[in-house]
């Protein structure tokens, strides 16, 4: 077990909030040497900064597999530029048909694969990681 040599600390240095002014410069280089990593202070090891959220787009659903309403304005822009390009795929599929109605068909067939392959690729880039899996709820 770890012992430090600061006596104020003495014995739970590594979960004490240690800094220079409070401690005072000699003080706290001891601790600095430490052997164990000093628990959020942002020394010994730890980054000083507390980590940034990430931003992602796409919430993971809480029950279920995928991901749920956007999270960002980036991930709303998103979904309204693919409804709005679902919503011309269902114009071109009904007015588009003309004399080749079987081709249409083909065509709409690969445009609408393709429609989902973006949309779900683009969830599992910028959404939720947790989405990628199932999930009960418990988190």
């Amino acid at each position: 077990s770890h012992r430090c040599s600061v006596a104020f600390f003495e014995g739970s240095c590594c979960q004490a909030y240690a800094h220079p002014f409070i401690m005072g410069a000699e003080d706290y280089s001891r601790l600095e040497h430490a052997e164990e990593p000093l628990k959020g202070t942002g020394y010994g090891g730890y980054d000083a900064k507390p980590q940034a959220k990430p931003h992602y787009w796409f919430h993971a659903k809480r029950y279920g597999l995928g991901w749920s309403v956007p999270a960002r304005m980036e991930g709303w822009v998103f979904a309204a530029a693919m409804t709005l390009l679902f919503v011309l795929l269902q114009l071109v599929l009904i007015f588009g048909a003309g004399d080749y109605p079987v081709e249409s068909i083909i065509a709409y067939s690969a445009a609408l694969v393709l429609w989902i392959a973006v949309l779900l690729g683009v969830c599992v880039w910028k959404g939720d990681p947790r989405g990628r899996e199932w999930r009960w709820g418990d988190d």
